[in-house]
């Protein structure tokens, strides 16, 4: 479908079922560097909404549903410095950086069971 009307986008939330929000909240703020807003929707809804340093919204919500848990790619410019900083921070790393046609990557996850990929895109 293509829209004859110009719009303004800009996605500046992810809502990010996870399970156990307060852990992953915790690991967010502590190890990610992620702020904490104060937002009225989600304290009504009971979500927790944690700022990036590069201004975007995460809005954890609480998840229990069956299968895998939420993965969540964070991308970077230098995989192996960041891997080696976070292995010494105590992060649980499913193995160490491989090669893929996407580039270098690495999965962890944090204390509430969540998968994370440390990825640092690449053109071969």
């Amino acid at each position: 479908m293509l829209l004859t009307r110009k719009f303004s986008f800009e996605i500046r939330n992810i809502l990010l079922p996870v399970r156990q929000v307060e852990l992953v909240k915790q690991f967010f703020i502590t190890k990610l560097q992620y702020c904490q807003r104060e937002d009225e929707l989600c304290f009504k809804m009971g979500w927790v909404a944690l700022v990036a340093p590069s201004g975007l919204t995460t809005i954890l919500t609480e998840s229990n549903a069956p299968g895998p848990p939420s993965r969540i790619i964070i991308n970077t410019s230098d995989c192996l410095r960041d891997y080696h900083y976070l292995k010494q921070e105590s992060f649980r790393f499913m193995g160490e950086p491989q090669y893929f046609s996407f580039g270098l990557a690495v999965d962890f996850t944090d204390e509430g069971g969540n998968l994370f990929m440390l990825l640092e895109e690449r053109t071969y």
